[in-house]
């Protein structure tokens, strides 16, 4: 996710000091929910088997997590890559045995179609040129390889939030704000085929969060923040949507969805 250019990092007031380990944090809380180990097993097997010797890529690979786990299941050699120094030094610890490499996203360091598959998780969320990442990872797949795409789409989440969050514009006016592109999930489909990927293939996996997993997520708190300090915030904004978290925080019925899509492709043989 890192991996990017432009990133946005939605975390409200947080110390820089303490940034990468809040961070860290958000990242293992997201990746432990139900649909989102769903897409990311779907987007391992649809990437399918290594081929002979060829190595495999995960683009933006943070902390190093699905490194492990996506070499379980293909039988190749990992490489990830990431653009943060502090995601890599996890990533170096969490996956040893694969090789990680800093880099940006829009350039990568390998010839043109040295790679059996290519992956990235939540790595456009967060890119302001996602085209230009995705041209690189057509770039450097193999003839007949695929790339896979997982990503969210945190505009369409923040939209199934309860109506005192949604009704004045601010919890969308926030994700704008937050991530460079809030759209990511529901734009994967169509940056594939833009590269002159074919074969496209695309399914949504949908997570039902409760309060505390949608303020993770979303941040609330943070938006609640935020709003209560922009020019003309409403009175009591900031005391209603702390004190109706509170509240939720307390059950779990669910608050919003998040979907996460996943898309892959393959580049042309000939």
């Amino acid at each position: 996710m890192p991996a990017s250019s432009g990133a946005h990092s939605g975390f409200g007031r947080v110390d820089e000091a303490d940034r990468p380990a809040v961070l860290i944090g958000c990242l293992d809380g997201f990746a432990c929910l139900p649909a989102v180990q769903a897409a990311k097993q779907r987007s391992f097997a649809v990437a399918g088997k290594a081929v002979g010797r060829e190595p495999v890529l995960d683009v933006g690979c943070g902390t190093g997590t699905d490194l492990v786990l996506w070499a379980r299941q293909c039988g190749a050699r990992l490489v990830g890559v990431d653009l943060s120094h502090q995601m890599l030094t996890e990533a170096r610890a969490r996956a040893g045995n694969c090789s990680v490499i800093q880099a940006h996203s829009h350039h990568l360091p390998f010839r043109d179609g040295v790679f059996s598959a290519v992956r990235c998780e939540r790595l456009l969320l967060h890119d302001t040129d996602p085209a230009a990442a995705v041209a690189e990872m057509a770039r450097v797949v193999r003839p007949g390889g695929r790339v896979v795409l997982v990503e969210p789409d945190m505009e369409e989440a923040a939209a199934t939030c309860p109506a005192l969050y949604t009704e004045s514009g601010v919890l969308t006016a926030w994700v704008r704000r937050s991530f460079a592109q809030p759209r990511s999930g529901s734009a994967v489909h169509r940056l594939l085929r833009e590269r002159g990927l074919v074969s496209v293939r695309s399914e949504v996996h949908r997570e039902r969060c409760d309060a505390g997993t949608a303020d993770t997520v979303l941040q609330l708190r943070a938006c609640a923040l935020w709003a209560h300090e922009s020019p003309g915030a409403p009175p009591g904004r900031l005391r209603r949507w702390l004190s109706d978290l509170h509240e939720r925080e307390t059950g779990s019925a669910p608050f919003c969805t998040v979907p996460i899509h996943v898309a892959s492709a393959s580049r042309p043989t000939s």
